[in-house]
């Protein structure tokens, strides 16, 4: 049996923001499918690991396309953010918290980010490769390492190396955390830039350098308060601005 990932009061928050169709889903499957999609980004986990309880797994993912491709997430975020703001649950205004939910969701905006960019980058060549664990920090394989997006490309010799390292961040600005997680990709990938794509910033990319590592690190947004229809573009301009970046490596 699948366990709930939400409170009743979460979901009375949440559920104006679904629209039901004609054909479906009926109102009491609509819960159990969000809560399926919840549970994957909280989890980790593959979809076909998703808990029969919430529904086949093929259901629940998508559910999750047809509200991602329809802004679903991206208004339901704006809400959430409105909601923090009203109740005065902005900290530091890197994080924005709303019983806890918005903790979660951060999730979901790091799958539409790479997998929109993944989707950017394919009619460039390469393959992206979306919550890559195939790398670890230590020669031991100890310490494994999960970026967002890692996209390959073959070498003179047709061998399939790393081209592009991305993570993306449900948040205004860069911290030190993520700007020392993306150094330690780069270093573990033999890559000399990385990127951050984060929810809100300047439409400018900044790019840090590292002392004594020759390791780049650029800063992108993706403006969420924009209409959905706007968004997609906003995903080809960082990517454009991504593959400039390394390609002029």
């Amino acid at each position: 049996m699948a366990r709930e990932q939400l409170t009743d009061v979460e979901w009375e928050f949440i559920r104006p923001y679904l629209p039901i169709g004609s054909y479906g889903p009926y109102p009491e499957r609509l819960r159990q499918q969000f809560e399926g999609v919840i549970w994957r980004f909280r989890t980790g986990a593959q979809w076909r690991e998703t808990p029969e309880g919430f529904g086949a797994w093929s259901t629940v993912h998508n559910r999750f396309r047809q509200w991602r491709d329809a802004g679903i997430f991206e208004a339901l975020l704006e809400g959430l953010i409105a909601e923090a703001a009203k109740r005065s649950e902005v900290d530091d205004g890197t994080a924005v918290r709303v019983n806890g939910l918005l903790v979660e969701m951060w999730r979901v905006f790091e799958d539409f980010v790479t997998s929109a960019l993944a989707e950017a980058f394919r009619p460039h060549g390469g393959r992206s490769e979306l919550q890559d664990r195939r790398h670890h920090l230590d020669h031991g394989r100890r310490v494994l390492l999960k970026p967002d997006l890692v996209r390959y490309v073959l070498d003179s010799g047709g061998k399939e190396v790393p081209a592009a390292v991305v993570d993306s961040k449900y948040k205004i600005s860069a911290n030190s955390a993520d700007l020392y997680q993306m150094l330690a990709y780069c270093t573990a990938l033999g890559l000399d830039r990385g990127h951050l794509v984060y929810a809100e910033g300047s439409a400018e990319p900044y790019r840090h350098l590292v002392h004594g590592a020759a390791i780049g690190i650029t800063q992108h947004a993706i403006d969420l308060t924009l209409p959905p229809a706007r968004l997609p573009s906003t995903v080809e301009r960082v990517a454009g601005s991504i593959l400039r970046n390394d390609e002029g490596r």
